[in-house]
């Protein structure tokens, strides 16, 4: 073979390796387009959440559930391709870029906590302890270890079930007051509270059955005025089955619930409005805490965010559910303009299948 022949071969090489590198940029680049595109669509879908009505729409509910994750990975994400567009100075990748940072400007604009208090005095504390099964120690020891003043409790059947050990404890501890549902097996809320307590109620938020959402109201006497707090447990999804990876994996399942979302969200709004308009009609300082199974980006919680302000933020390391990798920020305190923030914490796991939120809070002048 000649030089001229080991020359043409080199150029042919070369060509075809910068066709098969253009190739590859190419397949990157439509990776890129359409990874932006999923999270641009899910992410606008999530922040439309709270101001999509959840009987007619389902689908911006379940984005809505994502903003925790989608949220931030925005962010690095337009940094990253923002830089390999200067470079590449391709007219898509900056589209791109363009997307994702509004997408993260859109959630991030939606996370911050109320601005805090000089000091913080009143504690209270949610936790729903239908996943305790052999921790009720742990759990009772918690609650006396973090001293709040008021504890609301989901989910806590004192005489029957594998949950009533740890209820039981909690309600012997010192110092504090027994209050709970007078249907014990629909609702399972109790109430304890170490203050003086002026007036105790209970009741369904929705038509009286087994799931339907639940509440109590109870106001205590504090700085010399009353304060009135709400223990809540809006409708679960899908209670009777719940959720398991060969369910999350059936084609039937999926066939299914898109209709048993839509039915779920529309009871479960009701649900909320009647909680909203109780809550609206108060005129003492207020506090509402609970499982909302509903995150601060969804319809129902929204409903209540928008006469209250979240203690907690939107941020991922205030998620509560599950307990062991929590994504999902359906436990909560909300708090109306009476009440100045002097801080919050998560609860540690291994408690329950949920996180403990507690708030300190303080009286405005």
């Amino acid at each position: 073979m000649t030089s001229d022949d080991w020359s043409a071969a080199r150029r042919r090489r070369r060509r075809r390796g910068k066709r098969a590198g253009v190739r590859r940029r190419r397949r990157a680049w439509a990776a890129v387009y359409a990874a932006t595109a999923g999270a641009v669509v899910v992410g606008g879908s999530g922040l439309l959440g709270r101001w999509s009505p959840a009987p007619s729409e389902w689908w911006p509910q379940v984005a809505a559930m994502t903003l925790p994750v989608v949220g931030p990975l925005a962010l690095p994400a337009a940094v990253a391709v923002g830089a390999v567009t200067l470079r590449s100075r391709r007219f898509g990748g900056g589209v791109c870029t363009v997307a994702l940072a509004a997408l993260f400007a859109g959630w991030a604009l939606r996370t911050s906590a109320p601005a805090p208090a000089a000091s913080g005095p009143f504690r209270v504390m949610t936790l729903n302890i239908g996943g305790v099964y052999n921790t009720e120690g742990e759990v009772a020891s918690y609650v006396e270890r973090m001293q709040p003043d008021v504890v609301v409790l989901q989910e806590a059947a004192l005489s029957w079930g594998p949950y009533a050990p740890a209820a039981a404890r909690i309600a012997a501890l010192d110092g504090y007051r027994l209050y709970k549902n007078a249907e014990e097996g629909g609702g399972r809320q109790v109430t304890l509270s170490r203050v003086p307590v002026r007036a105790y109620e209970s009741g369904y938020l929705g038509a009286a059955e087994d799931h339907a959402g639940v509440y109590s109201r109870i106001v205590v006497a504090w700085e010399g005025q009353d304060v009135v707090i709400y223990n809540v447990h809006l409708r679960p999804f899908n209670p009777e089955v719940g959720w398991s990876l060969g369910r999350a994996l059936s084609p039937s399942v999926w066939r299914e619930t898109p209709g048993n979302l839509r039915e779920f969200f529309a009871e479960q709004s009701v649900e909320a409005e009647a909680l909203a308009r109780r809550v609206r009609e108060e005129t003492s300082p207020t506090i509402v805490a609970g499982d909302f199974n509903s995150t601060p980006d969804q319809w129902s919680r929204g409903l209540l965010s928008r006469s209250l302000r979240e203690v907690t933020s939107r941020w991922l390391p205030d998620a509560t559910r599950p307990d062991g990798l929590p994504v999902a920020n359906v436990d909560g305190i909300l708090v109306s303009d009476d009440w100045g923030v002097a801080g919050y914490d998560v609860g540690p796991p291994g408690l329950s299948d949920h996180r403990a939120v507690l708030a300190r809070l303080a009286l405005r002048p």
